[in-house]
């Protein structure tokens, strides 16, 4: 009786591991075909054929389009969406073709992994093959695999909306739980190859954890990528300067209703200003404020009003706006004569506390910068395609000053800003006038004695052209 008990032990043992290895040669061939899946999915990302496609028919979608009209029906409707009239406008119905192929191969492979998948499942459950420890893990599998249909045709409604491309969310979330299915199934038939393993019961759980990472990762990083440039990075002013255009532009990645801010800030300097009144007829300086590193250049662009991009302490957070930092001046009284530019005379101002400028302050230095055109602000003059492209023009004046350029390029996406790209920009005198600055300000004693004995000689030859005889 035990030897007959242990033949039949025997027997029993060998039968679940001749099911075992059954089980996992069917997985492994899933788990081979969704590694296949997935890099199907990759070319058909990097073809931009994903969109072709514009509708979702489980059923009936498995036929393809079999005459000329079939095609033409397809073609037509994919006209009505926004790759065709945003980016493929003109395509022929032959391009549309090829596009079409890889979508219609790749969502007939996913059908395919169903079917591979369903049908065995059913039969093992059918015959008694599958053990009762190992049967919620495959229909766990089952649910994952309804779940990333669905999720596919969800990326890809993302696309058929408003711009041409499917949300960076969904796609990461579509690519993450394939990659968390294959990895389930190998991980599934791998212990199952194994006489002396089974899998866990939490292994759905560290699934779910692989998914919530993936997608957390991808969906932090994606709103980084922003990229500016200029047309031209370095402007020389000569003595025929009056003034030129540069184009601003660069990409982004964003959704509808992302806002951008691109500021171009020059150099600091400290900025005299004067108030003035009328005494006895004259009009005379009164008070002198010097304005400690001030922009001397601040240019301000977006896509929208400020107040409708952020609200005033998201925008004084992001430091945009030239008196975001709070400029500080010093306070003097009859400034003595009228001296203008950047360097400060030792009379111009008493030595004083430097102390932040009140509101009137502020207002009266904004003022005279932006009538100088050295401040200004353009709401609404960045120009935006597909929430992927953004261009503006900057204008820069004939009495722009030379130095070292910032030009800050913001993404704000509702009112916070997820993003920020920096370039430089160099402006410089050149030429002629370049060469008689530079020596005027590095040897002011030799430029004077040289301007008088210029004075001296034009004078003398003055005379001798024009000496009566």
């Amino acid at each position: 009786m035990l030897a007959s008990g242990d033949n039949n032990m025997t027997t029993a043992t060998i039968d679940a591991q001749v099911n075992a290895r059954w089980i996992a040669l069917w997985l492994a061939v899933c788990a081979a075909t969704i590694l296949g899946m997935i890099l199907l999915g990759g070319v058909t990302r990097l073809t931009e054929s994903g969109l072709s496609m514009v509708d979702w028919r489980p059923i009936m979608g498995v036929i393809p389009p079999l005459s000329t009209a079939d095609w033409i029906h397809l073609f037509d409707q994919y006209k009505l969406f926004p790759e065709y009239q945003l980016v493929n406008q003109g395509m022929s119905l032959e391009d549309f073709k090829q596009i079409f192929w890889f979508e219609y191969l790749h969502r007939m492979l996913g059908r395919l992994i169903g079917i591979m998948f369903f049908v065995p499942l059913m039969i093992f459950l059918y015959l008694g093959k599958v053990k009762s420890e190992l049967r919620p893990h495959l229909f766990l599998l089952l649910f994952l695999g309804g779940c990333q249909g669905f999720m596919g045709w969800y990326m890809v409604k993302s696309g058929l909306v408003d711009r041409p491309d499917v949300s960076q969310y969904r796609l990461t979330a579509h690519l993450g739980l394939a990659i968390a299915i294959y990895g389930y199934i190998a991980w599934l038939a791998t212990g199952l190859f194994s006489a002396n393993r089974y899998p866990r019961k939490d292994a759905g759980w560290g699934i779910f954890a692989i998914i919530a990472l993936v997608a957390t990762t991808a969906a932090n990083a994606a709103p980084t990528r922003l990229v500016a440039d200029l047309s031209q990075s370095h402007v020389d002013i000569t003595s025929g300067y009056h003034g030129t255009e540069l184009l601003l532009f660069g990409a982004y990645e964003g959704i509808p209703g992302d806002e951008l801010v691109l500021i171009v800030e020059g150099p600091t300097n400290d900025i005299i200003q004067r108030r003035k009144e009328k005494r006895a007829g004259v009009w005379v300086n009164v008070e002198t404020l010097l304005w400690k590193q001030a922009p001397s250049f601040y240019h301000l662009f977006s896509t929208a009003e400020l107040s409708e991009i952020a609200d005033a302490q998201s925008r004084l957070k992001a430091d945009i706006g030239p008196l975001a930092g709070g400029l500080q001046l010093v306070t003097g009284v009859d400034g003595g004569g009228n001296v203008h530019g950047d360097s400060t005379p030792k009379a111009a101002v008493k030595p004083a506390m430097a102390k932040l400028g009140t509101a009137d302050q502020n207002a009266g230095l904004k003022r005279n910068m932006t009538s100088n055109g050295l401040w200004q602000t353009n709401p609404a003059s960045i120009i935006t395609q597909q929430d992927m492209l953004f261009r503006t023009m900057l204008t820069l004046p004939s009495n722009v000053p030379t130095g070292d350029y910032s030009v800050r390029i913001l993404h704000f996406r509702d009112g916070v800003a997820l993003s920020e790209r920096v370039t430089d920009m160099n402006i410089r005198k050149a030429g002629m006038s370049a060469l008689i600055y530079s020596f005027a300000h590095d040897y002011p004693v030799f430029y004077g004695l040289f301007a008088i004995a210029f004075a001296v000689a034009s004078g003398w030859l003055a005379a001798v052209a024009f000496r009566r005889g």
